[in-house]
């Protein structure tokens, strides 16, 4: 049974040892504010438009296109998403405005949980223009 146990440990240290997966170009939901062929279209230099046939990975709303804004004041970065006439707010800040939950996609994997938004949530902070 020792024999055993060690082995468990051995083959437990030695996976924990192996290179992960490179994920950069495999599915990335990355934004890039400055590629407005891939990910989205520039409108203003605090806007950005990205549509679910252009996003890379899982696109994490129920609408099939969005705006994100950011809107520095006070030093506070106040980031939003717009459908239509709606704003939604991003961050804690902005969250005075409609829930995002309203077009925040449920994780198909995971019952009650939503979709991750950390890669829309850094491309948004990425157009905010702090100072300039």
């Amino acid at each position: 049974m020792k024999g055993l146990s060690y082995l468990l440990v051995v083959l437990t240290l030695v996976g924990c040892g192996q290179p992960l997966e490179d994920n950069k170009n495999k599915g990335s939901s990355h934004l890039d504010p400055a590629d407005n062929n891939a990910s989205g279209k520039a409108l203003k230099d605090n806007q950005l438009l990205i549509k679910r046939s252009d996003y890379k990975g899982v696109y994490p709303f129920t609408v099939d296109e969005v705006i994100l804004e950011c809107d520095y004041h006070n030093e506070l970065d106040y980031l939003y998403v717009k459908v239509g006439d709606k704003v939604y707010g991003l961050n804690g800040t902005a969250q005075e405005l409609h829930a995002l939950d309203d077009i925040w996609a449920p994780n198909p994997q995971y019952d009650g949980q939503k979709l991750s938004v950390s890669d829309v949530l850094s491309t948004a902070e990425s157009l905010c223009k702090r100072g300039e």
